[in-house]
């Protein structure tokens, strides 16, 4: 495990189009750019030092042979305690969180220098989007737990149906490089206020990052119920093909499809946010 420190040095962010590669959000392969501008829309091109940043990703553990023994605890809290179901518990679960993101606020400034050449603004951004995200999840759960009556088929009668929100278990959060604060962040934000468990697994192709985010777990997140766990293509892997109750996945599409096929293989249902253009229609 690497710290943070002030000799940490950032991205050479001027470095020439020319000299700059493509690094996949699946592997550590690069490319060369095809093109710069596509269809007037800016292309946005990780430009940094690859020796310094490779050799952090490197440092990044990659050992999957604990996830099933914190699969099974976390499993077996869940339903043994029950503690989860809890709303206030929920809240106060998040609240901590948010404790945390605020307290490595520096931290995080710095990691996401060096990983993606942000500025200490771009940053600070990350850290406020997800504390929203905390905040509006925490003020509407009450609402969002509540049992919802529906009709009754008259064969049914005089007995009554309703719609009752239960947490589904443990849930995977694996996030992508280029927002690695927020976009784990929001959905790890999600799934604990739903009720679940969950092992959140950072990219590795933000290593400094998610040294923080790591920090933030072991000392806001109450251990028995929700982990970080660093790791790069062998965890990535084992992660994916485990009996999970939902996998979130944010990255490229190429990589989704990995995921939803390993998934599909122990029929785990994913939430999947993959990469392209967004286009949309403004009428």
């Amino acid at each position: 495990m690497f710290e943070m420190n002030d000799t940490t040095e950032p991205i050479n962010r001027v470095q020439p189009i020319s000299e700059a590669r493509l690094i996949s959000p699946v592997s550590n392969e690069g490319g060369e750019p095809s093109e710069y501008w596509n269809n007037g829309v800016f292309d946005f091109v990780r430009k940094y030092n690859y020796d310094k940043h490779d050799a952090r990703v490197a440092e990044v553990p990659d050992d999957p042979s604990e996830l099933d023994n914190i699969l099974k605890e976390l499993r077996e809290n869940f339903f043994q305690t029950k503690q989860t179901f809890d709303i206030e518990f929920r809240k106060t679960q998040l609240r901590r969180f948010g404790e945390g993101l605020r307290k490595y606020q520096d931290e995080f400034a710095k990691a996401l220098e060096f990983d993606v050449g942000k500025s200490a603004f771009d940053a600070d951004t990350e850290i406020t989007g997800s504390e929203w995200a905390i905040a509006h999840d925490i003020s509407h759960v009450d609402d969002w737990a509540k049992d919802e009556a529906i009709d009754t088929p008259i064969m049914m009668a005089p007995g009554t149906c309703k719609v009752k929100p239960e947490p589904l278990g443990v849930v995977a959060v694996i996030s992508a490089w280029n927002y690695p604060v927020l976009l784990m962040a929001t959905p790890v934000t999600q799934a604990i206020i739903t009720g679940n468990c969950v092992i959140a697994k950072p990219s590795e192709l933000a290593p400094m990052t998610s040294a923080v985010m790591k920090k933030v777990f072991d000392e806001f997140l109450d251990p028995r119920f929700y982990r970080c766990v660093e790791g790069r293509l062998q965890v990535s892997i084992k992660l994916t093909s485990m009996r999970l109750d939902k996998i979130i996945f944010t990255g490229s599409t190429q990589t989704g499809r990995l995921v939803a096929q390993a998934a599909a293989k122990n029929l785990v249902p994913c939430i999947l946010e993959l990469g392209g253009k967004s286009p949309c229609v403004i009428d």
